[in-house]
């Protein structure tokens, strides 16, 4: 289990910053054959719409509607006041499909890294968060990336916070917190008017 990493910069009176690190993640599929299988374990987490070919840790497989989780640990947080800004960024493993759109729903259902699965889990439900999809670079390499304002989902929450992530696209890997780049796995970025 990687641990979680988190720093904060504060200049007090003033605003303060917060960059929290997934504490679990995962993907679950719905093709017969993997519903009862779990991807706590995997480099990548993966959202599809019917059943499509993914590339994964150990080669090709068939994936369908998959949906991914993560969740943060946002008890050393200030998220009951002042928080200003709440901006989830998830890094993709290879090119998004120009058409992609990923919305995201608050998931208050308890759940573990290592057991999640399709038949296990349930969609969360909801008004969405549409995702919004750029590039960053990173050690001088061109990455796409999807962030999600989630300001409104998370303020006065406290302890943990979870998301669901699905797609009407075809299909878009995500490194998830067990990749071996600190730089790709998935991060909260938290801004507080003061903490």
């Amino acid at each position: 289990t990687l641990a979680a990493w988190h720093y904060a910069v504060e200049s007090p009176p003033g605003p303060s910053l917060s960059l929290l690190a997934a504490t679990q993640d995962s993907f679950v599929n719905q093709r017969n054959n993997r519903r009862n299988t779990n991807y706590g374990s995997s480099v990548y987490l993966v959202v599809s719409s019917g059943n499509r070919q993914v590339q994964l840790d150990n080669g090709n497989e068939q994936v369908q509607n998959g949906r991914l989780y993560v969740s943060f640990d946002t008890s050393t947080s200030c998220l009951t006041t002042n928080l200003t800004s709440a901006i989830l960024t998830l890094y993709a493993a290879g090119s998004i499909p120009s058409s992609a759109s990923f919305p995201l729903l608050l998931f208050s259902d308890s759940w573990l890294e290592q057991t999640i699965t399709y038949n296990n889990s349930s969609a969360a439900t909801g008004t969405p968060v549409a995702g919004t999809v750029s590039s960053e670079t990173i050690d001088g390499s061109v990455a796409q990336i999807v962030q999600f304002d989630v300001t409104q989902l998370v303020g006065g929450l406290s302890d943990e916070v979870s998301f669901e992530i699905s797609t009407a696209s075809s299909a878009t890997r995500f490194h998830s917190r067990e990749s071996a780049t600190l730089e790709l796995r998935p991060k909260l970025n938290l801004s507080f008017s003061q903490c």
